[in-house]
């Protein structure tokens, strides 16, 4: 059995389906992965969302809830302080499912991605 396994009782793949359950992390990736040229360049997640002027609560949801659950799992990489995101360390453990889901999205419901 392999270390992830042991500390997640889920797996790996079970980790990663439980985060792409909520829309707002798969758009955030699905952003990320579209846009991001390079392991070093950094993006505002409001900015890649396209919601600039989201509101109080959605920006509570993203700083408080997405970012970190994302972060922790090493999927981004989250400056707090400078409000940025990147690729995470652990970002090509993802890019299978983003791939799948963005290849199949006209099949998918919520469009995927």
């Amino acid at each position: 059995m392999m270390d992830s396994q042991k500390s997640d009782p889920h797996g790996a793949l079970g980790t990663q389906l439980t985060l792409l359950s909520s829309p707002v992390r798969r758009a955030l990736l699905g952003a990320l992965a579209e846009r991001s040229v390079g392991p070093t360049t950094s993006y505002p997640p409001l900015d890649l969302l396209g919601r600039p002027d989201a509101s109080e609560r959605f920006r509570l949801e993203l700083y408080h809830s997405h970012l970190p659950k994302l972060a922790a799992n090493g999927f981004i990489h989250w400056d707090s302080d400078a409000g940025t995101i990147r690729k995470g360390p652990d970002w090509e453990d993802i890019v299978p499912l983003l791939e799948l889901l963005s290849t199949h999205r006209e099949k998918l419901p919520d469009g995927g991605l």
